[in-house]
């Protein structure tokens, strides 16, 4: 007979703690959200709240790796160019020479053909920000 009142107080002691948190608790979600840094200047428009800050530092970081990309992709596409320019040459050239022997200016030429395709293929591979 002693348990049963135990109990009843300790489900009103509960049933109480929750009704004052829902009575007048400060809950932080049912609180407007705080506006951005006020006052704003002139011509500003508030942050989005879609979009979260952008870190300064990873904002110069991006821009640092788009720039590095664009450098990257102007060396591949002047590499190709005077690749395409190596192999008419040496295509001419060939179509000139005897089949049976090699200049040495046709075996440089391969050589230079090689470097700038193998260029061409490292500047295709684009910086990725970490």
């Amino acid at each position: 007979m002693l348990r049963y009142p135990l109990i009843a107080l300790f489900l009103m002691i509960m049933a109480g703690g929750s009704a004052r948190a829902q009575a007048g608790g400060s809950n932080p979600a049912s609180h407007p959200p705080v506006p951005p840094s006020w006052p704003m200047k002139v011509g500003e428009s508030p942050p989005t709240t879609g979009s979260a800050p952008v870190d300064p530092i990873e904002r110069m970081h991006i821009e640092a790796v788009n720039k590095a990309n664009a450098k990257r992709q102007q060396q591949a596409i002047t590499d190709a160019d005077k690749l395409l320019q190596l192999a008419t040459e040496l295509k001419e050239a060939l179509g000139q020479t005897n089949p049976y022997t090699l200049s040495v200016q046709t075996i440089k030429k391969t050589q230079e053909i090689e470097k700038l395709a193998k260029s061409v293929r490292n500047n295709l591979t684009p910086v990725t920000p970490n």
